[in-house]
């Protein structure tokens, strides 16, 4: 009983020399906590392990301004890094209490009503690293919470990664108005109601502040948590990639709209927020219906892409609009956007695009547009829009606030190119081309289905050529590696992962890699992947008759030429033995191939000028486990064959990709990859030097880069026949022509 109460009162004690008065005892670590300021709250210290793991050291409490300290004599120095934890405590919410301000509340009435209470089962943290007789001042935040989960993400607590993380979050939050010396520990946010502490306080700590307010926001906008919302911020922050130091997504979009509303307030307010950006209506304007990337789009807004009108849907889902992962037209489009299908003019105003000028120092709105080195460009939405006055092309970060522009447009002094090399080995040509573009790995999308007991995610790793084409990609879960795949060369970089599920919840994320050298196995990695969150299976009372998981396409629209395809579009989801039911409503506008052996693939041919759809469903299993799917319908619309855009230069050499030297009866698919040089604007497809297809290409831009395509045939030969296959890209009269392979179509019932 005596020892008992001998821990209780060390306990005791050293909890109680929290706070700033400590006398003449020497501090080891000190800081804030600020959420607006966590008041009288437990901090606990933990050091983090060689393994990662953490263990505790001490635990202080805060006094009423927020701020904390601990003892030397309470620190245990030696650990590579130490977490600093708010556990418990009460601070005033900034947009609860603006809210209750603006609803009549008085002042005491509204701070009653915005106090909230810290969950220790979420709590805020930071990360330090600690030298005995160093003093160190690091503020534990929102923003601190962001960074310590990316680099528990990466595995990796180096205060190089620190660096790095919380630039990067810095940059990705705050954009063109982010102070290039802002540092989230070392930089103590003060109380914007406080006249006094602002008024004493520098410049980078209002705008830390004003970052705490926005963040507030979105928590009031959004009903999600702290833990929440640094939980799916820190998914958007790279830390390997520094030419690409954010992903943009749904939450990262709706705190740009929260900060700049909450900062408008404030301002509004008198308080000063270090922040003088936001006029009205100057941040987010557009001058087209065309769809452009890394514009905040917001729901009811309504864009043309491929032809094809969209309007970005109601809240929560069109947060999703301002993502250019779901972009009209993609894998995950219709998650965040609405279409009727039906045909689209695109139109532009205040914008001359034959007369577009050179970069001046004047300001930018997002979509205005300027000539570089020959080609256009187009300024970026809100966050990046104020840094089109200030990057100028070619100067260091330009990029942040400049995008390619590949609309129509006239670019002078097209020079062609030599084409004698057409009929060199395609390795060669590969090779050649590749040389010309060493590419990063692009980070890999993931998404998730789920039904009551299983769950299927889509893996699918964009590349531009085989410079930056992964090798294969390793699942993580629960932070831990759990499978690794490689892709052969002939492949699609897509892939399934479906499994059952458990009484637990699990936190799925996937890297795609590259062989470096083969010899010894040195890798490259690209950024993880965004989290999916699988939830714990539910018990249902009957095993008939249950729903399927939810049915989903890689593709959710198509719009193409006369004599285009789709190239492959994957089915995922689904349960059962029933059957894939693929449709097209009017095949004489556009009709479907299968993809022989693969039940779950096919392609979309455009056959004539109209509309139509696609109609996908799996029928109830046999043993009645399952009814029937949802139904997926994906809009088509086939446009004549004539190009929309023209060029004079001779296009890269195409390359077709692996072939088997025999196919079965039935049909048969090609694919072509021009790997890097001029693009083109039509690819043709010759079987015995008979042009048997013609493709608009879609993704022609008149600068250098790469591109690929495909394209369905039917075998129906009645005897073995020998057919020689061969793909040009061309640019009017201008073709580039691939090497020729030959093919045995074998007739039905051959052997």
């Amino acid at each position: 009983m005596n020892k008992f109460l001998i821990v209780i009162t060390l306990i005791v004690t050293l909890i109680s020399c929290g706070g700033s008065d400590n006398g003449d005892k020497a501090v080891g670590l000190k800081g804030v906590a600020h959420a607006n300021y966590v008041k009288n709250g437990v901090i606990k210290l933990y050091g983090v392990k060689d393994d990662n793991s953490k263990q505790y050291i001490a635990s202080v409490v805060t006094n009423d301004t927020g701020h904390y300290s601990f003892l030397e004599s309470h620190i245990t120095y030696g650990y590579k890094a130490y977490i600093i934890e708010a556990v418990s405590g009460t601070y005033i919410d900034e947009a609860k209490i603006r809210a209750a301000k603006a609803n009549g509340k008085t002042d005491a009435e509204a701070e009653i009503e915005a106090t909230m209470v810290l969950n220790s089962q979420e709590p805020i943290q930071s990360i330090t690293y600690l030298k005995e007789g160093g003093i160190e001042e690091v503020a534990i935040t929102p923003a601190t919470d962001i960074v310590v989960k990316i680099l528990e993400r990466e595995g990796n607590f180096s205060e190089a990664t620190r660096g790095v993380a919380a630039q990067n979050t810095v940059r990705g939050l705050l954009g063109a108005v982010a102070p290039d010396d802002l540092n989230l520990f070392t930089t103590q946010p003060v109380d914007l109601n406080e006249s006094l502490q602002v008024e004493n306080s520098q410049s980078n700590q209002k705008v830390y502040s004003s970052l705490m307010s926005g963040l507030s926001q979105l928590q009031q906008d959004t009903k999600k948590s702290i833990a929440e919302i640094s939980t799916e911020l820190s998914q958007n922050i790279n830390v390997q990639n520094q030419g690409e130091a954010v992903q943009d997504s749904a939450l990262l979009s709706q705190f740009r709209e929260s900060f700049e509303m909450s900062t408008k307030q404030d301002n509004q307010a008198g308080k000063d927020t270090g922040i003088e950006m936001f006029a009205d209506g100057a941040t987010n304007v557009v001058t087209t219906n065309a769809y452009l990337a890394n514009v905040a789009y917001k729901p009811n807004d309504k864009v043309v892409k491929d032809g094809v009108e969209y309007t970005c849907k109601a809240w929560p889902d069109g947060a999703w609009c301002a993502s250019p992962v779901y972009q009209p037209g993609s894998a995950l489009s219709s998650r965040a956007w609405n279409t009727d299908g039906g045909t689209a003019n695109i139109v532009e105003s205040d914008t001359d695009i034959n007369n577009i000028n050179y970069w001046s120092n004047q300001a930018y709105v997002a979509g205005n547009k300027i000539y570089y080195k020959g080609d256009a460009y187009e300024c970026k939405g809100w966050p990046y829009t104020g840094w089109c006055q200030l990057r100028e092309p070619g100067t260091n970060g330009w990029q942040d606030a400049w995008r390619e522009y590949t609309g129509h447009y006239d670019v002078a002094d097209n020079v062609k190119q030599d084409n004698d090399k057409k009929n060199s080995d395609d390795d060669a040509v590969q090779e050649e081309q590749e040389n010309q573009a060493e590419l990063a790995l692009e980070r890999p999308l993931l998404q998730l289905d789920q039904s009551d007991g299983q769950y299927t995610l889509l893996i699918y790793a964009t590349y531009t050529n085989n410079s930056n084409r992964p090798d294969g990609y390793i699942l993580y879960k629960d932070g831990q590696q759990v499978k690794e795949v490689a892709w052969s060369n002939t492949q699609d970089t897509i892939a399934n992962e479906h499994g059952l599920k458990d009484d637990d919840v699990h936190r799925y994320f996937v890297k795609t890699y590259r062989i470096l050298a083969r010899s010894a196995n040195e890798r490259d990695y690209s950024n993880a992947s965004i989290i999916q969150i699988i939830k714990a299976k539910k018990v249902t009372g009957t095993a008939l008759n249950q729903p399927q998981s939810l049915l989903t396409t890689s593709t959710l629209s198509f719009a193409g030429a006369v004599g285009q395809n789709s190239g492959k579009i994957y089915i995922n989801g689904g349960d059962g033995d029933g059957n894939l039911i693929v449709s097209s409503t009017n095949t004489s506008i556009a009709r479907i191939t299968a993809i022989p052996n693969y039940a779950n693939q096919f392609i979309i041919e455009a056959i004539a000028v109209g509309n139509t759809s696609i109609a996908i469903q799996k029928a109830a299993s046999s043993d009645h486990a399952f009814v029937a799917s949802n139904v997926i319908n994906i809009p088509v619309v086939i446009k004549d064959t004539t190009p929309v855009v023209t060029s004079d230069k001779t296009p890269g050499k195409p390359i077709i990709a692996w072939l088997a030297a025999s196919v079965v009866y039935g049909d048969f698919g090609l694919k072509w990859n021009m790997w890097w040089g001029d693009r083109a604007t039509t690819a043709k497809l010759y079987v015995d030097d008979v042009v048997v297809a013609t493709a608009i290409l879609d993704d022609f831009s008149a600068s250098k880069g790469a591109q690929r395509g495909g394209f369905g045939y039917a075998n129906a030969v009645t005897a073995d026949t020998d057919h020689i296959f061969k793909v040009a890209l061309c640019n009017h009269d201008i073709c580039t022509v691939s090497n020729e392979k030959t093919v045995t179509f074998l007739a039905q019932n051959s052997t």
